[in-house]
């Protein structure tokens, strides 16, 4: 016969039928022939925690397979307070083992193997071939016109046409040819006056 009081603490219950072990839902209960047996018994407390509520926990004897219940076994059965509504559920007032179903309730689902997601290959890029750059022209030699003073006894001016990259080396030339001409004067000096590039 069950009592008709509404509500019963917990710690009422671990005091008068012992501490409870918490079963460790692992496949469906209704396959767990040791936790049918404790239900028969009625030794299941059924434990509600609605994560969407801001209830407490609260318990209900019994088997109530829903969604967001654990389930604890007590050692004896709470058949007197079978209508109750249990209050001050303390977790850290279980036993220390836990109980679970035995490996032939457990289904071993197949592992999905999972695919990685397909890609489709992007074309490479082609590469952008560069021009291969124009070979720089090599300098050509310019005609320079030197005006070369050549003195010794006598001063005459000559104008001397050579060929060369720099007016440095334009002045170079035409001093060596200017001290190359047949004069009949020794001592030979000569001097540059203008250089200009001819036209």
């Amino acid at each position: 016969m069950g009592t008709t009081e509404k509500t019963v603490r917990f710690s009422k219950l671990v005091d008068e039928f012992g501490k409870p072990a918490l079963y460790l839902a692992l496949a469906d209960p209704a396959k767990d022939p040791k936790f049918q047996r404790a239900v028969e018994e009625q030794r299941v407390l059924t434990i509600k925690q609605d994560p969407t509520s801001k209830q407490k926990d609260f318990g209900v004897i019994g088997l109530m397979p829903e969604k967001f219940v654990t389930y604890l076994i007590f050692p004896k059965s709470l058949e007197r307070f079978a209508n109750a509504r249990v209050v001050g559920i303390k977790y850290e007032e279980l036993a220390e083992d836990a109980v679970a179903p035995p490996a032939s309730a457990i289904e071993t689902k197949p592992k999905k193997t999972t695919h990685p997601p397909r890609t489709e290959a992007k074309p490479e890029p082609k590469p952008k071939i560069k021009p291969e750059p124009k070979p720089k022209p090599e300098p050509q030699p310019r005609s320079f016109v030197v005006r070369v003073q050549v003195t010794s006894n006598s001063c005459t001016e000559q104008d001397i046409s050579v060929t060369a990259f720099t007016k440095a080396e334009a002045e170079a030339k035409a001093k060596e040819e200017a001290s190359t001409l047949k004069l009949p004067e020794p001592d030979l000096k000569t001097k540059i006056l203008k250089i200009r590039e001819a036209s």
